[in-house]
């Protein structure tokens, strides 16, 4: 059976801390190698626009050891997306349907707990 490779990576928390310490400066340290090439959909509760969100990610890389290749850091950017709203309710998984497009083989993370597993 041949395995698919993910084509898409969908970040819960995208706001949170974790992203920001250790996720941001993962996925830009994949872009200076050419990596990713899908579509980065990022997943909070919070009303952030797109831009605001560009702005956390080059914020994140630049206090983590700065940018050194503004390309790969513009591409990284141009695969984020954004999708805001609570993770109970059925609209945010079908904005988040929207943003994967014609994505079939998404992969996904949470990068905090979710408050029910929280103790």
């Amino acid at each position: 059976m041949a395995r698919s490779q993910s084509d898409a990576l969908v970040l819960f928390g995208v706001t949170d801390d974790l992203a920001h310490k250790m996720t941001f400066p993962a996925l830009d340290a994949m872009a200076r190698q050419g990596t990713p090439r899908e579509p980065v959909i990022g997943v909070a509760l919070l009303k952030w626009s797109l831009e605001r969100l560009h702005k956390r990610v080059t914020d994140s890389i630049e206090r983590s050891g700065g940018i050194d290749d503004k390309q790969a850091l513009h591409s990284l950017l141009a695969l984020f997306r954004y999708v805001s709203g609570d993770y109970k309710a059925p609209a945010t998984f079908t904005a988040i349907q929207k943003e994967l497009r014609s994505a079939r083989h998404s992969a996904h993370t949470w990068l905090f707990r979710p408050r029910s597993s929280r103790q």
